[in-house]
């Protein structure tokens, strides 16, 4: 024992002998002793005072900038010197300063002030993103090409699009996860405002519109807005769309229609069809085919056409929505549970309905088709089991036009959590149509407070 004792200090000290020589002189390492880190987080305490007053200086800073960015050019012209000043320091905590808690308070603070502005279009966020680009706040990252096998997005993200926050903003997860929440938030006013405006628009011709259907199909002379909807069509490239949207119509005394305005994806069409003074003849609604008018210019029939089109697929859809109708109240009679009570977990009979267009997909998720009408009845029961009761699932009543789409849901299947023992399609469908109920109880919920 002794022995190898001996040898291992001999080893030791051959060591330190070259260490000592000229080949690899031993470092002189630094203390990182602290003797009272009761000092080290009273100081610490001091940084976090600093930084929140370092915050609110850069958002007050802020606002007095975009008040004096909306003054008279006399006012701005006054200013303009405190203004320089004021942008320099807030540069210099921004890309400068040396405590990484004073940078990073300065960051949030900015962006914290940046995406709270408010927007009214998608569009005005697209924009704000990029000038944070230019400006060297924000990194835009590159989309991936499509032979990448798994997409990593940046710090933040929006409309298909992939940022990452500068560096120089010192921030960690926590900081980061913020300003995610700020885009999103930013996000959900801009689809917001979008969507009042919309329904602004779609109530502005809905209340021009003094004809019923029927009085419309019998050529009453007056007003008549019809909705619709967006209609898939197949290409080579795969599914696409036809805009939809409401279109007022007027019904002439000498048996004409006239395009009057529309929203949505209709509203260019149905302005170029005004501008061309288009005419559809009102019995030409009678043909199983668009009319052609002879001698007539050929941009102009074109969009004789489509106004036809357009009107046939409303009346369509107008008709199938009745259909539908009646059939989800014959649907709703058998039902003994309501769709509420069903996701609480009760046993029964319940109407299962997708108030959304339902996305057909292929084995490799791809969108193949769509369903404009999901709903069906579907039954929660008991069973005995050797380790109990357990509760299951199936379908009792199907529409017609899902027979063939859920024919392979047609047997009894264990619950499971989260319907995960229920298959595809059915168990997709019951979870969407789940987050769609939690969804308006959520909004509800906040409406009434």
């Amino acid at each position: 024992m002794a022995t190898k004792q001996r040898e291992k200090t001999g080893w030791q000290e051959g060591l330190i002998a070259v260490s000592n020589g000229f080949l690899a002189p031993m470092p002189e390492l630094p203390s990182i002793e602290f003797a009272d880190v009761e000092d080290l987080e009273a100081q610490a305490a001091e940084v976090r005072d600093n930084r929140d007053k370092i915050q609110s200086w850069v958002i007050t800073t802020l606002s007095q900038m975009d008040i004096v960015r909306n003054a008279s050019r006399e006012a701005r012209e006054l200013a303009a010197e405190r203004i320089q000043y004021a942008t320099e320091e807030l540069n210099k905590l921004l890309h400068q300063e040396k405590t990484a808690a004073y940078r990073r308070a300065a960051w949030e603070a900015f962006l914290t002030h940046r995406l709270s502005r408010s927007v009214k279009s998608h569009d005005e966020v697209v924009a704000l993103l990029e000038e944070l680009v230019q400006n060297g706040y924000l990194v835009k990252l590159a989309p991936p090409s499509p032979d990448d096998q798994a997409r990593s997005f940046g710090d933040i993200f929006a409309y298909d699009r992939s940022f990452s926050i500068s560096p120089d903003a010192m921030f960690g997860e926590q900081e980061k996860a913020e300003v995610r929440r700020l885009l999103v938030k930013l996000q959900q006013q801009a689809y917001e405002a979008v969507r009042l405006v919309k329904m602004a628009a779609v109530q502005n011709l809905m209340d021009q519109s003094g004809l019923t259907e029927d009085e419309f199909l019998a050529f009453t002379p007056g007003r008549f807005a019809i909705e619709v909807p967006p209609e898939p069509y197949q290409t080579e490239e795969g599914p696409k769309w036809r805009s939809g949207g409401i279109v007022l119509l007027e019904v002439t005394p000498d048996q004409f229609i006239l395009p009057i305005a529309a929203t949505a994806g209709l509203q260019h069409s149905i302005e170029e069809a005004v501008r061309l003074q288009v005419r559809l003849k009102a019995d030409s609604l009678h043909q199983d085919t668009a009319p052609f008018i002879p001698n007539l210019v050929r941009e102009k029939g074109a969009k004789v056409k489509l106004l036809w089109h357009i009107i046939k697929r409303g009346l369509h859809a107008s008709a199938k929505r009745r259909e539908m109708a009646e059939l989800k109240n014959d649907f709703a009679e058998s039902a003994t549970i309501s769709a509420e009570e069903f996701y609480a977990g009760q046993t029964g009979v319940a109407l299962i309905q997708y108030d959304s267009i339902w996305d057909v997909l292929s084995p490799d998720r791809q969108v193949v088709g769509h369903i404009d009408s999901m709903f069906f009845l579907v039954e929660r029961f008991l069973q005995e089991k050797e380790d109990g009761q357990k509760r299951f699932i199936r379908i009792t009543q199907l529409p017609p036009h899902l027979s063939e789409y859920l024919a392979q849901c047609q047997g009894e299947y264990p619950e499971g959590e989260k319907f995960q023992g229920v298959p595809y399609p059915l168990g997709a469908v019951l979870q969407a149509v789940y987050g769609q109920l939690a969804k308006a109880a959520h909004i509800n919920n906040g409406s009434n407070k």
